[in-house]
């Protein structure tokens, strides 16, 4: 004699008893999961892209310290636009700390390099001077 399995007996009952589940709903939200992953993908790819290509972008040719009271550095500007820049520079003492800066504005040139020369005024002797970053001058905070 055969032995049924009374788990599958009510398994196969069930749709009998309580209908059928709708498959249109599962498929609507995978659908609109699928293009909110697709639309944040496209976000963060274009983000990346932007944010990896600065406008402006400088670094340190070179800097003498001049005396106690007064350090030079000479610095590179890199831009890709044709636009007026601003460039915070700093100097640094052995200590680390900050012993003077300033703000150096570029009149708008050609994209391309262009090299500058700043004089900074120290409160003390500095050991080094930096460059903290530039960008445009429309986007000067």
């Amino acid at each position: 004699m055969a032995r049924t399995d009374p788990a599958a007996a009510a398994r196969a009952a069930m749709p009998e008893r309580y209908g059928r589940r709708s498959r249109s709903g599962r498929v609507l939200f995978v659908l609109v999961l699928a293009a909110v992953v697709v639309v944040g993908v496209g976000w963060l790819l274009d983000a990346a892209i932007e944010g990896s290509t600065p406008e402006v972008d400088a670094g340190v040719v070179g800097f003498e310290i001049v005396s106690d009271r007064r350090t030079k550095l000479d610095f590179e500007v890199r831009r890709s636009v044709a636009t007026a820049v601003t460039c915070e520079i700093y100097a640094q003492a052995t200590d680390k700390a900050i012993v003077g800066e300033r703000t150096v504005e570029l009149a708008s040139a050609e994209p391309g390099s262009q090299r500058t020369t700043a004089a900074i005024v120290t409160e003390r002797r500095a050991t080094t001077a930096l460059v903290r970053g530039c960008y445009p001058s429309s986007f000067a905070p």
